[in-house]
């Protein structure tokens, strides 16, 4: 009997073990509203929940939750195993719980291709063939056009934009003697008619406000034009874009 009540006893704590030992391979982070890292006790900026694990085929999942603990965003980041190549799998979905977007991308070459869905229906799809060169159709696969870019998102005049952060973009000199560098990620709500309605900085926690707010200063120098986000029945949309400002020490 006594040999028994070990075997039980060392049972449990070997399922118990295992239990924590599984769980310690979660990790929790928090997000703000660019799905960018934020302290835990930062209530103010506090969007999304982010969940992230190893499965079993040794791939990187993670789970975006909504303040309302209600999954928006999964992804799965792995090696694709036909082509070798390391890819990342995300999908959004809407209130119902319904996937409403599909990005498969090679995170390589950076090629990628989304796909839109109604009601379990794919409406729309877009994929990055190379430089400036995309393939997008609405609607019907037959209406199949080339654009200069993923018109899901907003965008803008490049060369007018490199143009002015070429001319104008200094490092700050307190910045360069505390040799801080990174990248700032300006963040510009585009509404449907091509208006800037807010600027801000994406990752506030990643890089350091001297930076930060020289990126901000050049930014403003840029007037326009600015092109909307269209939906996946062509419609305008109001939504974020976001420009890379990178500060590197030579």
């Amino acid at each position: 009997m006594k040999r028994k009540g070990y075997f039980s006893i060392f049972l449990f704590l070997l399922i118990g073990f295992s239990f924590s030992a599984f769980a310690q391979k979660e990790t929790i982070s928090y997000l703000n509203q660019h799905f960018y890292q934020i302290p835990k006790g930062d209530v103010e900026n506090l969007a999304y929940t982010q969940k992230s694990f190893r499965n079993k085929a040794k791939e990187q999942v993670f789970y975006i939750l909504n303040s309302e603990n209600r999954m928006v965003i999964q992804k799965k980041v792995g090696v694709n195993q036909e082509g070798g190549f390391n890819q990342e799998i995300s999908e959004e979905f809407d209130s119902l719980n319904r996937l409403i977007k599909q990005t498969i991308k090679n995170l390589d070459n950076g090629k990628y291709i989304s796909f839109y869905y109604e009601e379990g229906e794919k409406i729309a799809e877009v994929s990055y063939v190379g430089i400036d060169s995309f393939e997008v159709w609405r609607g019907n696969p037959e209406s199949k056009k080339m654009s200069d870019r993923d018109d899901f998102y907003p965008g803008l005049d490049k060369t007018k934009l490199n143009e002015i952060f070429a001319k104008n973009l200094q490092y700050p000199i307190p910045a360069r003697q505390k040799m801080e560098q990174g990248t700032v990620q300006i963040a510009l709500l585009i509404s449907e008619d091509g208006k800037v309605l807010k600027t801000e900085v994406a990752n506030p926690g990643e890089v350091s406000k001297l930076l930060a707010k020289e990126a901000l200063r050049v930014i403003e120098l840029y007037s326009g034009p600015f092109f909307p986000a269209l939906d996946a029945k062509g419609n305008p949309i109001q939504k974020w874009m976001y420009v890379p400002v990178r500060f590197k020490l030579g």
